[in-house]
């Protein structure tokens, strides 16, 4: 387990200049970004959801022993940015099921394609709706 910590801080410093820096395009960025983010796998037979919640595309994923005590929302990194749902549901996953939770993860627009502030205004809006999640199908 150190050697893997190790492994994983090293590499977390050595993408630091390079996300930082202007050479490279931010698709290049967005792919070393999801590369990183996509390591924790999730637990075998975790199920995955695709819904849209206020206008929001989410991610549901439901734990392998369905008795989800209600719902987690993972609101993912990547400063609006960089960041995706998909790149973080093999952690979302983990923590659902560590808690016996259903994860909810919202899959909010990204800059530069959405403006400023439709993530943040997508945030609060998607969240109302995620909490009472048992089992709907979609929420508008």
């Amino acid at each position: 387990m150190r050697t893997r910590r190790r492994a994983v801080r090293v590499a977390l410093r050595a993408c630091r200049a390079p996300l930082a820096s202007h050479r490279i395009s931010l698709g290049g960025k967005r792919k070393m970004y999801e590369a990183f983010t996509a390591a924790p796998r999730p637990p075998g037979g975790t199920r995955y959801e695709r819904l849209t919640i206020a206008g929001v595309p989410v991610l549901r994923l439901r734990p392998p022993r369905d008795v989800a005590a209600g719902t987690l929302i993972y609101l993912h990194g990547g400063a609006y940015a960089l960041g995706s749902a998909e790149g973080y549901r093999g952690l979302a996953a983990r923590l659902a099921a560590a808690a016996g939770m259903t994860a909810v993860v919202p899959d909010y627009s990204r800059s530069p394609e959405a403006r400023y502030p439709v993530a943040l205004e997508e945030m609060p809006r998607s969240t109302r709706r995620c909490s009472p999640m048992a089992s709907t199908r979609e929420r508008r």
